[in-house]
């Protein structure tokens, strides 16, 4: 006669099961996994008030793939200023003071655009000083871990916003309590993220400028 699971049994198994693949999955290693974009690199590369030689070494450094233009240069100012990371959109959207516009056409900043593993970055430079920058993660980088048991779930997505500004604290939060701006001093200025989740493309931004 066939065994029989007593009531509650079918369930429990589930979920003992579904356990099992948890713990399977975590003891993947994030190479087998494939690992997800980081903006480590490219943030830690930046500091406001340093020089584009000194830029420019550091993104080379951290095998980032980079683009350099002056104001005058055809298109120049669209790639660093207006295209992803979208730098100008994202200091109007942090109320943030610049000087990046001041003096065109005469006089304007230089701009270096870099990428690194689907993260986009974008760095504006006045009389060779690091005057602002911003950088946009794809949705991929911050998505929840798919075991939804997981206490770490939302980890990527923590870890992210500490490479980005560390230690910034929540600068606001949606209608119900859901943190989606940071805001505080890093990399030698003010810097914003943000979280939109909305926007694959670049659902995790920061953008940095130097404190007036």
């Amino acid at each position: 006669m066939g065994a029989h699971l007593r009531p509650g049994g079918a369930r429990r198994a589930a979920i003992l099961g579904m356990g099992v693949l948890v713990v399977m999955f975590a003891l993947v290693s994030p190479e087998v996994r494939g690992a997800a974009p980081s903006a480590g690199p490219l943030a830690a590369a930046a500091v406001i008030g340093m020089n584009e030689a000194a830029l420019r070494a550091a993104l080379t450094a951290a095998d980032a793939a980079i683009w350099a233009g002056g104001h005058r240069e055809a298109g120049a100012l669209d790639r660093g200023l207006l295209d992803r990371p979208g730098l100008l959109a994202g200091l109007r959207a942090a109320g943030a003071p610049h000087r990046l516009l001041d003096g065109l056409p005469q006089r304007g900043p230089r701009v270096v655009v870099a990428q690194h593993a689907g993260v986009d970055g974008a760095y504006a430079l006045l009389d060779d000083k690091l005057e602002a920058f911003a950088l946009s993660l794809p949705a991929e980088a911050v998505a929840p871990r798919p075991a939804p048991f997981d206490p770490d779930r939302l980890r990527p997505l923590s870890e992210a916003i500490a490479a980005l500004c560390p230690g910034a604290p929540v600068a606001a939060r949606d209608p119900r309590g859901r943190a989606w701006a940071w805001a505080g001093p890093c990399h030698g200025g003010r810097g914003r993220v943000e979280h939109h989740p909305e926007t694959p493309e670049d659902a995790l931004r920061l953008v940095v400028w130097r404190a007036r």
